[in-house]
């Protein structure tokens, strides 16, 4: 079953870039950088 889910190979980042992702009410941002893009998301998230 776990093997089945896609998060558990996920891309990755370059260095220094910010790098954040949603998966349906999830989300993450993956580095010190990535504060906007997951904020981002979260107001996509809420249809704002």
């Amino acid at each position: 079953m776990a093997a089945s889910i896609d998060i558990l190979h996920p891309t990755r980042p370059k260095m220094f870039k910010p790098f954040a992702l949603r998966d349906g009410n999830l989300i993450t941002g993956q580095q010190q950088y990535s504060g906007a893009a997951a904020a981002r998301l979260v107001i996509e998230a809420l249809g704002v």
